[in-house]
């Protein structure tokens, strides 16, 4: 019997603390960065970048057609630069996969 849960479209969200002065690099280098993913990694729906009001925290939503697109995503070689190129601005990534259980109308 096959996991439904592979074939479902599962959300990436992952909190970032950046290091003190540093959050707006951050967010520029992702800004850079987030574009073109969609174009080269298959799978991907398509992400968003919140930036919170205190300097320090940012929020990445990330959508992927299911669980294995977002686990080929996570060990690819472009993943794995472009964290080598995060890593000086952040003192903690923190991502989590879910799945949508409920959804409203947009306002």
């Amino acid at each position: 019997m096959s996991n439904p849960s592979a074939t479902r479209a599962v959300t990436v969200i992952s909190v970032f603390t950046a290091k003190a002065d540093r959050l707006e690099e951050f967010v520029e280098a992702q800004r850079a960065a987030l574009p073109g993913f969609p174009d080269r990694i298959p799978g991907l729906r398509g992400s968003r970048l919140y930036r919170s009001p205190d300097g320090i925290h940012a929020a990445l939503v990330s959508t992927f057609e299911s669980a294995e697109h977002h686990r080929r995503f996570r060990e690819s070689d472009a993943f794995a630069g472009h964290r080598a190129r995060l890593a000086p601005l952040l003192e903690r990534a923190e991502p989590a996969v879910y799945e949508l259980v409920y959804e409203s109308a947009s306002p």
